[in-house]
């Protein structure tokens, strides 16, 4: 496999799940960007990272085009397109889906409620702030 193609495949991977994740907008995803591109994938230093998002909340546009600035200076223009275009189509489906089933009538609002407690308990649980017990169950009325 090319090394370019996993670099695009790798790109893909951290962007996309962190799509289904920002419910409340860009600036939840910020900590887990910062973690897989400065600790994970070592794609930037900090110092790169924090330049990075300042380019990215001076420039207009959505607050999460430094994605995109990551890819771009991950895999250049390919990266930039990989990165932005994994990070908002799997919510823009997930949006569409949600449109659909609201309008027909199968899905009341009560539906949809856990949707942002349960993104934030999966980042939480994935920076290792929050440990789930043996057998523990979460319920939702």
């Amino acid at each position: 496999m090319p090394e370019d193609f996993r670099t695009l495949l790798t790109l893909t991977l951290v962007f996309a799940p962190l799509s289904l994740l920002s419910i409340g907008g860009g600036a939840s995803l910020l900590a887990e960007i910062e973690h897989q591109s400065v600790g994970v994938h070592a794609w930037t230093t900090e110092r790169e990272f924090a330049n990075l998002f300042a380019i990215s909340r001076a420039a207009p546009g959505p607050g999460t085009m430094l994605s995109t600035l990551i890819g771009w200076k991950v895999a250049g223009l390919a990266g930039a397109l990989t990165a932005t275009i994994a990070l908002y189509l799997p919510i823009a489906g997930f949006t569409r889906r949600t449109r659909r089933l609201a309008r027909s009538n199968r899905c009341d609002g009560r539906d949809l409620v856990a949707a942002a407690p349960s993104s934030a308990g999966v980042v939480l649980r994935r920076r290792g702030v929050v440990r789930p017990r043996r057998g523990a169950r979460f319920v939702v009325t």
